[in-house]
């Protein structure tokens, strides 16, 4: 087997091979790595690290984001461009501000603090963005030009018997989430309170950014880049972090000049294939009637997977080629399908979008959502809808730099102001296994600024309330548990129709384990409780469960429904 085999059959069972510091890394799901896979990288080691450094050498055809000038009128980004339409159409929206906080202990120095907020305001030139039209109505990157930073300051007391987290979030969404104006900037806020009376005195910063300028990672970074700076003022020390070597600004141009002629004519002849006539809405049964003009309001609903149903799923996956996200997708997929009585329809894949060396260290935009097709063909079995899902998958992931903003567009898709265009349905999954994951790397950030200042900084949880989808299912892997919650909007669910679309999404998980050459369409979903109150069982009666001679027949019938 030559390296590039071993490498495949390697990430096909989920196992990613690094090179750093010219030694090899492995990341591996928990029993991945069999003997037979130890022996196979041991013999090629060598064979590898060679492979791996040379592939990381960049070579005359590599991707390289190049500066480009000022000097010229700026484009936005595909996404960027995105959301400076909806501002215009709902001016005054906080929808997309996204707020954070974090408290301070021990004596925070505040000039420090200022020093370091300005340093990182003028590192990332997408910071300081404000949008201007053309005469021809067409949006255009400005920027501020760096200055001092002066940090708002404000007092807060906490009267005894008082709720000191409702006097903390009324503070935050007091100063946070207050509309941004695009046109003029700024696009963040930075305020600090000064929290006294019957609680230990600290301090609390509240930082907005909206999404124009940020994103999660983007958030990471921004926390992350103030700390060390502050950290490197109070030990007198130089800066930690590493040049920028571009800004959002350029990644910005060189989009918009990548997706251009033949490329972009094969990137949109993709999508319209992969999207021909597929409906525009996923009609889910709501328990209010849909607005006419599409809100956000929003809650979450928190849920996990039981551990011996998300151990098996990760074992049964990784045994047979699959990912976990794949499975979790296809029984989604399948849950979605049979509530909405709906076989065909799209499901929003968020990704990161910093697929270049260059961008991961910026601080910009770069999430883009990826156009997944569910075609739920309830005749097959859950292996077969497994295997559609997977490659339906691959397909369009190799397509994943395409900004779903401009397949729309293409498509002319028509829009309707009472949900987003294709996909009102999202998924993701975040896997943390083997690896140090965020909250690791917050809670090691965390520890070396508390050893370096002598003060504590702990971050401040916000619960958002919005939600900018029907729903949006966001999963975690850690090792073998599986968990996560639901972000849907209240003025479409209820929390009790949510609670019970992941019950469903567990019994279709137990039952692709269970019978993974079984119909989908003979997988029942309803646990017998919501079956009584469906068929209208007396509380004083009971459904018999099957005998086990008649569970046989079912299964017999399920697996070989021809005979």
């Amino acid at each position: 087997m030559n390296v590039l085999d071993l490498l495949s059959s390697l990430r096909k069972a989920n196992i990613q091979i690094s090179l750093v510091d010219d030694k090899l890394k492995i990341k591996a799901p928990k029993g991945a790595v069999t003997p037979e896979i130890k022996q196979q990288l041991s013999e090629a080691k060598q064979d590898i690290i060679e492979f791996l450094r040379e592939a990381a050498t960049p070579s005359a055809g590599a991707t390289v984001i190049p500066t480009v000038s000022r000097d010229q009128a700026l484009p936005l980004s595909y996404t960027q461009e995105a959301l400076w339409t909806l501002d215009r159409m709902n001016p005054g929206s906080i929808a997309y501000n996204l707020p954070m906080a974090f408290k301070f202990f021990g004596g925070l120095d505040v000039p420090l603090l200022e020093r370091a907020i300005g340093m990182v305001l003028e590192r990332h030139e997408a910071l300081r963005l404000y949008v201007e039209e053309t005469d021809e109505g067409n949006p255009i990157a400005c920027f501020r030009e760096p200055t001092s930073y002066g940090l708002p300051v404000h007092d807060l007391t906490i009267e005894a018997g008082a709720d000191y987290l409702a006097c903390v979030k009324a503070a935050v969404d007091r100063h946070a989430m207050q509309p941004f104006d695009l046109a003029s900037g700024p696009l963040y806020r930075f305020d600090l309170v000064k929290v006294s009376g019957a609680i230990e005195p600290h301090e609390l910063l509240i930082v907005c950014l909206h999404h124009i300028i940020s994103d999660g990672l983007s958030q990471n970074l921004l926390v992350r880049e103030i700390a060390m700076l502050y950290a490197s003022y109070v030990q007198g020390a130089p800066s930690m972090l590493a040049p920028l070597t571009i800004q959002y600004a350029d990644f910005a141009a060189w989009q918009r000049n990548q997706l251009v002629g033949e490329k972009l004519e094969q990137e949109i002849r993709f999508w319209k294939g992969q999207l021909k006539d597929v409906p525009s809405l996923l009609a889910l049964p709501t328990d209010r009637p849909r607005p006419l003009i599409q809100t956000t309001r929003g809650a979450k609903y928190h849920f996990s997977i039981p551990a011996a149903t998300a151990q098996a799923v990760i074992e049964y996956t990784q045994a047979n080629n699959y990912t976990v996200f794949m499975g979790l997708m296809a029984a989604l997929q399948m849950v979605l399908a049979r509530h909405a009585k709906q076989t065909d329809f799209c499901i929003g894949m968020p990704t990161a979008g910093r697929h270049y060396k260059e961008v991961e260290s910026l601080i910009g935009f770069f999430v883009n959502g990826v156009l997944v097709r569910a075609s739920v063909d309830e005749k097959l079995t859950w292996k077969s809808h497994l295997d559609a899902v997977k490659q339906r998958l691959m397909d369009v992931l190799s397509h994943q730099e395409t900004p779903a903003q401009l397949i729309i567009d293409h498509l002319d898709v028509p829009r309707n102001p009472s949900y987003p265009p294709l996909a009102q349905v999202g998924f993701q999954l975040q896997n943390f296994s083997g690896s140090v994951n965020s909250a690791g790397d917050e809670a090691q950030m965390l520890d070396v600024f508390a050893r370096m200042t002598q003060l504590t900084m702990e971050p401040l949880k916000l619960e958002e309330a919005d939600s900018k989808f029907d729903m949006i299912v966001s999963m975690a892997q850690n090792e073998s548990d599986l968990s996560g919650y639901v972000e849907y909007n209240t003025d479409l669910f209820d929390e009790s129709t949510i609670a019970r679309l992941m019950r469903h999404l567990i019994a279709a998980l137990n039952s692709m384990l269970a019978q993974p050459q079984a119909r989908i369409a003979n997988v029942p979903l309803d646990p017998l409780v919501e079956l009584a109150q469906q068929l209208g069982v007396l509380e004083n009666e009971q459904l018999a469960r099957l005998t086990t001679t008649q569970m046989a027949f079912v299964q017999d019938i399920e697996l070989r429904p021809d005979t």
